[in-house]
């Protein structure tokens, strides 16, 4: 795995336990104020259904 994919990972671990500690708006904030692309927005989707599940990733998705 090369160093810029492990890094997004990392980030992405950051956010689904801010988001396990009830952190709804700050993840929200912290996508929109990075200005993630479509495609690290879909990436985050897919890693976030993956470890949280289709629920959550339904209300991830409203907020967004």
């Amino acid at each position: 795995m090369n160093n810029k994919k492990q890094n997004m990972n990392t980030e992405y671990i950051k956010l689904t336990d801010l988001w396990q500690d009830g952190e709804y708006i700050k993840v929200g904030k912290i996508i929109n104020k990075e200005n993630w692309s479509p495609a690290r927005v879909a990436e985050f989707c897919a890693y976030f259904n993956k470890y949280l599940g289709s629920n959550q990733l339904n209300v991830l998705h409203k907020l967004l």
